[in-house]
């Protein structure tokens, strides 16, 4: 955490917060969320949201500027909007979106959208679309510390990379097929891989327990029923092929997938490499996961 917040908190406080003695490399946990609370409506806040986002966190900030927040997000872990103008709020979104893409997909900030407007239904689907979080003001007494700890949830997977996977079986011998999907914010996203890739990635899903070589997850492969040794319909790959895949194809179909509804994970860390000094001794695609046979 920063040496301080840079900006005057809410309260007028700049004394820095401790940070939580249980926090774990894995999940960078605090104790709560830093909040940045940007309202560029000529009104003043309302009095239940500023003393909810108080209660959360008292070291919060309030900004009017949208450039002193592009200029403070290393300090916040929530972006808290206050706005009805939900083509502003799509286009903040975006480049809150393309600031984290280009930081190599950090998972902070989130992005939560309060507003008041009498079109909240629309507003929150354009909202949720583009990966935000969103509030009508009238629900913020009883929901909002509810909403921010779903939000330091998610903050949580993000940062262990451990995505949430189903596997979905059809078919049987030559006929079966296999497809993967995670769970998103939205529900279920497809992953829009070639069939055999998708054959490939269901294995070193399904049996990721722990890093394996190359030549440890052929032999894996080897044995499952997808493949054509073992009763399927797809080849295994050879090692050259499958070392190509780990190393390009996968990720790319990976992120191809997460980028499409904004989950934020990045596929290069999704993909573990163990390593053994400089060397590269085995991988595995994190992540829980449960299968589906129609």
């Amino acid at each position: 955490m920063p040496p301080n917040r840079h900006n005057t908190s809410i309260t007028g406080s700049h004394q820095q917060r401790k940070q939580s003695k249980s926090e774990t490399i894995c999940q960078e946990r605090r104790t709560a969320l830093r909040l940045l609370l940007f309202n560029n409506t000529k009104r003043e806040l309302p009095e239940t949201l500023r003393e909810k986002v108080l209660k959360y966190d008292r070291h919060a900030i309030v900004k009017r500027n949208w450039t002193s927040v592009l200029d403070a997000l290393g300090d916040c872990d929530v972006i808290v909007d206050y706005s009805d103008d939900t083509e502003a709020v799509r286009h903040r979104i975006n480049e809150i979106w393309q600031r984290r893409v280009r930081a190599n997909y950090t998972i902070r900030p989130a992005y939560f959208v309060i507003s008041k407007t009498s079109q909240h239904h629309l507003a929150r689907f354009e909202v949720e679309r583009l990966g935000g979080h969103f509030l009508h003001l009238y629900d913020v007494p009883t929901r909002l510390g509810d909403e921010l700890e779903q939000i330091r949830l998610r903050l949580g997977k993000l940062g262990c990379s451990l995505p949430r996977w189903l596997i979905t079986y059809e078919g049987n011998g030559r006929t079966l097929q296999v497809s993967v999907s995670f769970l998103g914010s939205r529900g279920l996203q497809l992953v829009r891989a070639e069939d055999g890739l998708a054959a490939e990635l269901a294995v070193l899903i399904t049996r990721n327990g722990i890093p394996r070589s190359i030549a440890a997850w052929r032999k894996i492969m080897l044995g499952s029923p997808l493949f054509k040794s073992a009763g399927g319909s797809f080849n295994v790959p050879s090692r050259t092929t499958l070392r190509m895949h780990i190393h390009r194809d996968y990720i790319r179909e990976l992120q191809r997938a997460f980028d499409e509804v904004r989950a934020g994970y990045c596929a290069e860390r999704v993909m573990e490499r163990a390593r053994l000094g400089e060397k590269t001794v085995g991988y595995r695609i994190k992540g829980r996961w449960d299968p589906v046979t129609r």
